[in-house]
């Protein structure tokens, strides 16, 4: 009897707090890969670069697990992309000797006036999160994004590539909050994967060095 009773209460109090459908906002910050072994030696260039994050909001809701969960309903707006573009331009000062972001793209001839030699766009062309958790443990989050890198000199494209970045990060909390945190972390941690890909994609591109003057890397 005192079990059966202590079931329902249990339910109801689960399908209460559900409702309630709370939102916990998730902070993500500047993610950029510094990582010893990506980048041998900056390019000897001074590029423009222009990031578009735009695909890198979400309102991310917990996935429903059989076992329940008290947080069901809850909301975890995302909005990576001041994070993202930080990463990016972190990331680009490592690999090249000068970046200057702009709120556009820039056309060849603009380049030239400003005397740049190179010009970077990187983009987000997908981006997932997922967050999920059990009745008697934490959560855990997923985070995928891919991005479009391209890269232009004075002769013209010289690449433009997909890469990609993924990451699952788990938190042992059981506060409903605590879903924001593991999303966060797992956002970071998918930029900081992609800027290491990007970072070692412009520095390694055989046709972008050898337009700036450079030999292949080894």
């Amino acid at each position: 009897m005192h079990t059966r009773i202590s079931q329902a209460a249990a339910g109801g109090v689960l399908a209460a707090l559900s409702a309630l459908g709370c939102s916990h906002a998730v902070a993500v910050r500047p993610a950029p890969s510094y990582e010893a072994l990506a980048f041998e030696a900056a390019l000897p260039v001074e590029a423009a670069v222009f990031v578009d994050g735009e695909q890198l909001v979400r309102n991310v809701r917990l996935t429903p697990v059989p076992s329940g969960s008290i947080c069901e309903g809850n909301q975890y707006p995302v909005d990576a992309r001041d994070a993202f573009r930080a990463s990016v331009v972190g990331t680009l000062e490592r690999v090249v000797e000068r970046v200057e972001p702009t709120e556009a793209p820039l056309a060849r001839q603009d380049m030239e006036a400003r005397g740049l030699g190179a010009v970077f766009l990187v983009r987000a062309d997908s981006f997932g999160v997922a967050v999920d958790a059990g009745l008697f443990r934490g959560f855990e989050a997923e985070a995928q994004l891919t991005l479009l890198v391209t890269a232009f000199t004075h002769e013209g494209r010289m690449l433009r590539e997909l890469v990609y970045g993924t990451a699952v990060e788990t938190e042992g909390g059981h506060g409903c909050g605590n879903g924001a945190v593991v999303v966060g972390a797992a956002v970071e941690e998918a930029i900081r994967n992609a800027m290491t890909e990007m970072g070692e994609l412009l520095a390694n591109a055989p046709n972008l060095r050898a337009s700036l003057g450079l030999a292949r890397a080894r």
